[in-house]
């Protein structure tokens, strides 16, 4: 069914071989797939009207990153009509102008999972293109705005779900919940109803940090270990994924969502770069939450050392850094790094206050005439925090 969709649409969409580039990075990591969700140039979707392009006897919503000439796209199928809505008001929409509404009851779309990348459609070991041999990183991250009209009603509402293994839900009890190998991970954090959010669920550093979940750029869910990378169940946008006993899917049956969800990449990490097999492996990048996580890449100033995200480097952000001081953010034990530890002092987004932090501090200080002065600091509890803080006296002296 796969290839038969890829070789309509490529039928249907002439320009789709006019030379897409293959593994584009975006961020630091590598984007396997680009959902627009109606603003593909071969969709071009009008709020208010049925979501989908039709292709055979079934609607699709189209991967935008695909590879030219190969067929290697994603494509989404469209069940039981979501509409077009307008997004060209939410937060940093872009050029976007149009996401799928669902509407609670029965609609949803489903297509190819990603889960781990390695088993993954797009994968040379599935008959893709790519080689991601080895490659058991990755994530996901959209927009999505629930509407009031599911608030309260004491179920739950699945967001996306890449089988059971990866996934943003919203509980019951209208919490943000993060899905990860088989298990929610409730954040207890209520969803402000008829509003945009951002919504990131990301497994970057192997089974040892497990996965996170960031809403509008604060971390709000953590799961450790490992996941299932064998799970078959389909990828699904507004419903709940899963099997028969025989493998076919039985998803799109509960856990149905009642709002918008925009512009949702899927995307790989790590470095199988010596894989010798045909195409190469190639470094498909590491995570970095401060340029990865787009609301969090969006919301910063850009201004070195600014800890408070006024737009200028002055005593404020000094006074905050030292209040803020040795501060440490677990999420399920998991230390993360966020725009509220940011607001801490927490300059390199690693989740602690700390001499790490003082010396982007102090070297953001000094390219303005001036320097951290360590006597602002709590005093100082270790021979390491005395021997760091001599060697950074030192290099002001030299200079």
């Amino acid at each position: 069914m796969k290839h038969r969709r890829e070789r309509a649409r490529a039928l249907a969409l002439g320009w789709l071989a006019t030379g897409l580039v293959a593994s584009t990075a975006w961020g630091s990591f590598t984007n396997d797939r680009e959902y627009l969700l109606g603003d593909d140039a071969g969709e071009l979707g009008v709020a208010g009207q049925p979501a989908g392009v039709p292709i055979d006897t079934s609607l699709f919503t189209f991967d935008s990153k695909g590879v030219g000439g190969t067929g290697n796209f994603q494509d989404l199928e469209v069940l039981n009509g979501p509409t077009y809505a307008d997004v060209s008001a939410r937060p940093f929409a872009g050029g976007s102008q149009v996401g799928i509404a669902f509407d609670g009851v029965d609609d949803y779309l489903s297509g190819d999972n990603l889960n781990l990348p390695e088993n993954s459609a797009a994968s040379i070991t599935a008959g893709g293109p790519e080689n991601y041999v080895g490659i058991a990183n990755r994530g996901f991250q959209f927009w999505v705005k629930p509407s009031s009209a599911g608030q309260g009603n004491a179920l739950a509402q699945s967001l996306v779900v890449d089988t059971n293994e990866h996934g943003a839900r919203i509980t019951a009890n209208d919490t943000w919940s993060l899905r990860y190998a088989g298990d929610d991970f409730d954040s207890n954090i209520p969803v402000t109803f008829d509003q945009w959010h951002h919504v990131m669920v990301v497994r970057p550093f192997g089974p040892g940090n497990g996965a996170r979940m960031y809403v509008d750029g604060v971390a709000v869910a953590a799961a450790p270990g490992g996941y299932d990378g064998g799970n078959v169940e389909d990828l699904v946008i507004g419903s709940n994924s899963s099997l028969d006993a025989d493998g076919n899917f039985t998803g799109g049956t509960a856990e149905f969502f009642n709002g918008v969800v925009d512009d949702l990449t899927m995307f790989v990490l790590g470095d199988n770069s010596d894989s010798d097999l045909n195409p190469p492996g190639q470094n498909y990048g590491s995570f970095v939450v401060e340029t990865d996580n787009q609301f969090i890449a969006g919301s910063l100033t850009g201004v070195a050392g600014d800890v408070n995200q006024d737009g200028v480097l002055d005593s404020g952000d000094v006074d905050d850094f030292v209040a803020g001081w040795n501060s440490r953010n677990l999420v399920n034990d998991i230390q993360l790094g966020d725009l509220t530890t940011l607001a801490s002092g927490d300059l390199n987004f690693d989740g602690l206050t700390d001499l790490q932090d003082a010396v982007i501090l102090d070297n953001a200080l000094l390219a303005q005439g001036a320097g951290l002065n360590l006597a602002l600091l709590p005093e100082p509890a270790t021979l390491t925090l005395l021997g760091i803080g001599g060697l950074m006296f030192a290099r002001r002296r030299r200079r």
